[in-house]
């Protein structure tokens, strides 16, 4: 009876190592690929891990800002690998954080462990609609063991001098003819019977798209007059997708939103 306790003991404490193996404090900086003269990221990860499943808070400070957000994903054990859903990531040209433009970004990094350390190592991408707008954002974490506020590792990040490997960056896709009539297709099947009617007197408009709610990866595409003006944009809570429009007089003009998912 006490052999039988003593083996089912280690196999709880077996299992509860391999569904821990990502939770805790990571920390690091996150450098932009192929370009040297950008600010580096200094980045926190607060990961909570149950079974293959992952949450918590992705935290980094940029330029003159600090940023904040709720994260989730999944680890699988086999591969070692720790993938995040897209978030909201300040882009790296921003010059004030303040009013910056953010760019949507999923997280990939591989564990690896040894006596001295544990390290997830890997990068925020865009998809392939922004790969060369938002570039890769490259991230060694090390796990953090002695409990040390993050304002005190800031300095130690900014002068860390780790090589990460180079990505490669996909072109985006052009949006040629034949993808204009494809959504032009799309919008004529689902475009309201009754539209709204606005009376403009200017030479032109401005349309802001906001997401209003939870960021979540919501987007859209713009037909002004048949003509693309947005393809497949994602909507963010606090930056908006601006569109300036010309206004003719002589003929009506039509405007279409096209939602792409919700």
């Amino acid at each position: 009876m006490s052999r039988f306790f003593t083996i089912c003991f280690l196999l709880q404490v077996l299992v509860g190592q391999v569904q821990s193996q990502v939770a805790g404090k990571w920390y690091g900086a996150g450098k932009v690929a192929g370009v040297s003269n950008s600010n580096t990221y200094l980045c926190e990860l607060i990961l909570v891990q149950k079974g293959n499943t992952v949450t918590g808070s992705f935290n980094y400070y940029f330029r003159n800002g600090y940023f904040s957000n709720a994260i989730s994903g999944t680890y699988n054990n086999t591969t070692r690998q720790v993938r995040l859903k897209f978030i909201p990531i300040i882009l790296h040209k921003t010059v004030n954080a303040a009013i910056g433009v953010d760019c949507s970004m999923r997280g990939e990094f591989i564990l690896k462990t040894s006596k001295t350390e544990s390290t997830l190592t890997g990068a925020f991408t865009a998809n392939e609609q922004y790969a060369y707008t938002c570039k890769p954002i490259q991230i060694k974490f090390v796990k953090q063991i002695k409990e040390v506020p993050f304002e005190v590792l800031k300095d130690s990040l900014e002068a860390d001098t780790t090589v990460l490997p180079t990505l490669a960056i996909p072109l985006p896709p052009a949006v040629d003819t034949a993808l204009q009539k494809q959504v032009n297709a799309v919008a004529s099947k689902r475009v309201n019977n009754a539209p709204k009617q606005l009376p403009v007197q200017d030479d032109s408009v401005t349309i802001d798209l906001y997401d209003n709610g939870t960021f979540d990866g919501d987007s859209v595409s713009v037909l002004y007059n048949g003509e693309l003006k947005v393809y497949k944009k994602e909507l963010n809570t606090r930056t908006a997708i601006t569109v300036k429009l010309a206004i003719s007089k002589t003929t009506p003009n039509q405007l279409v939103l096209l939602a792409e998912n919700l």
